[in-house]
């Protein structure tokens, strides 16, 4: 994100497998984890059985926006850990 401003924010949009979508706009001096927990508070899901993943990556809560690669109208995809199974 090397063209953006120190204070210019950019929409993200956050979407789950169940397809709740939250659309963020964040500064590039924000922590992914800022709206990590945001979106789990939000949609009263927990943090620690969620998983967020931009290009095929899991992102760690402590980057900063600028430092993920993160653009505008970017998404990420939010997927609950899921326990268990059944098996036959």
């Amino acid at each position: 994100m090397p063209d953006a401003e120190p204070d210019q924010k950019i929409r993200i949009k956050l979407i789950s497998s169940k397809g709740h979508e939250v659309l963020f706009q964040v500064k590039p001096s924000t922590k992914l984890g800022t709206v990590m927990r945001a979106y789990c508070t939000r949609l009263n899901m927990r943090l620690e059985t969620t998983r967020f993943i931009f290009d095929g990556n899991r992102l760690n809560e402590g980057l900063l926006v600028s430092e993920s690669e993160l653009e505008n109208d970017d998404i990420i995809d939010v997927c609950e850990e899921q326990v268990g199974g059944y098996s036959a």
